[in-house]
Formats: C-alpha cells, sequence, structure tokens
C-alpha cells in the first residue's frame, strides 16, 4: 500500500530516576502509521493500538486491519511500552510490579511525543 508511511519511534523514558532496574531507563519504541494523501495542516484521527500481555510485542509487520483504519483516515501509534517482548532481558523485568503504572504512563509519554513532533493533534486522539 503505497499511500502508507510507517516511522519507529524511540522514545527516552523521563521518569526512571526512582526506579532502581537498568532496564526501566532504556527508551521504548512506538509504530507510528499514517496516510501519505492526507492534507499537510490536518491532522487525522489517532488511534492508540495497545498490544496484549503484558509480556507481548506489537511487530512492524503488515497487518490488514492497521492498512485500512490508515486508508480511511486515522493515524496509529502502536505502543511497544516498557517490558514488551523482544527488548531485552533488562526492559522485560523493568515491568513486574509495575503493571498498569508503567506502561499505562509509557503510552501517555508516547502519544504526548507524537503531539510534540507534529504527527497528531491532542483533539483528535
Amino acid at each position: 500500500m503505497s499511500s502508507l508511511q510507517c516511522s519507529i519511534l524511540k522514545i527516552s523514558v523521563t521518569n526512571a530516576s526512582n526506579d532502581p532496574t537498568k532496564g526501566a531507563a532504556k527508551p521504548f519504541e512506538a509504530i507510528f502509521v499514517s496516510s501519505k494523501t492526507k492534507n499537510k495542516d490536518e491532522f487525522d484521527p489517532l488511534i492508540v493500538i495497545l498490544h496484549g500481555g503484558p509480556q507481548d510485542v506489537s511487530l512492524s509487520h503488515f497487518s490488514k486491519s492497521w492498512a485500512f483504519l490508515s486508508s480511511v483516515g486515522y493515524s496509529l501509534l502502536i505502543v511497544n511500552y516498557r517490558g514488551s517482548l523482544g527488548f531485552g532481558e533488562e526492559a522485560l523485568q523493568s515491568l513486574p510490579g509495575k503493571v498498569g503504572s508503567q506502561d499505562v504512563n509509557d503510552v501517555l509519554s508516547a502519544i504526548d511525543h507524537v503531539i510534540n513532533l507534529g504527527l497528531a493533534s491532542p483533539s483528535k486522539i
């Protein structure tokens, strides 16, 4: 689908200073999918997609549902918060005991990140 663009974003952690695990300070990733055909001065509505888990991962592969949503005018933010599989044992071990706080804060940080990059509008999430 040549009308879609996909970026993998590295997001720095800003609130890991009170966490003793090394993995808690490592950046995490999010996949941002959008349409190349939108007007540059307009923002598509943003859908935030969360993987199951807590210890699971969203891959940057072709997804019919992601392609469909983007083709009908939505941007997608797929967050691999700290504790997701595939980012090393330290990152994986940063989540136990913090499910529902660390992962949620990472999702909120990812949303702030795409807003700050000018990829999304806070009024269209």
